[in-house]
């Protein structure tokens, strides 16, 4: 049986889905785990930068890890950070270790979460149940 992200058509189906917020943040890094998806995403992520600011740029849960670290060497350490955005180091410290990054981190990042819309296609919609 193939990865449910092996055709563009399916990559193109996954990132639609997570746009607009059908698919969980815990469930998108799941799919991002496929090096090949991911690094199809990876080349969406920097064709889309080229073409927009970087405010339409999608971030994957890494990227939220990426900033929250530099944010804490910026603060100065993440206890430090934590403090200034009221919240704890012990979570700061669970979200850089993997952990999902809740509005708590999010908003202090001034992050936030986009849903999308794209035209519907001709083609029918794929039928996950195969």
């Amino acid at each position: 049986m193939t990865s449910v992200t092996a055709t563009v058509e399916n990559r193109e189906w996954l990132l639609a889905c997570y746009r607009s917020g059908q698919i969980s943040e815990p469930e998108w890094t799941r799919h991002l785990q496929d090096p090949d998806f991911s690094a199809w995403v990876t080349d969406k992520n920097l064709e889309r930068a080229t073409m927009a600011d970087e405010g339409d740029r999608i971030l994957t849960a890494d990227d939220v890890r990426e900033r929250l670290r530099q944010a804490c060497a910026a603060a100065g350490g993440r206890t430090k950070w934590a403090m200034e955005n009221n919240t704890t180091r012990s979570y700061v410290s669970l979200v850089l270790t993997g952990g999902f990054p809740g509005p708590l981190i999010t908003n202090a990042l001034g992050l936030r979460k986009n849903i999308t819309w794209s035209p519907k296609s001709d083609e029918k919609p794929l039928d996950m149940r195969e």
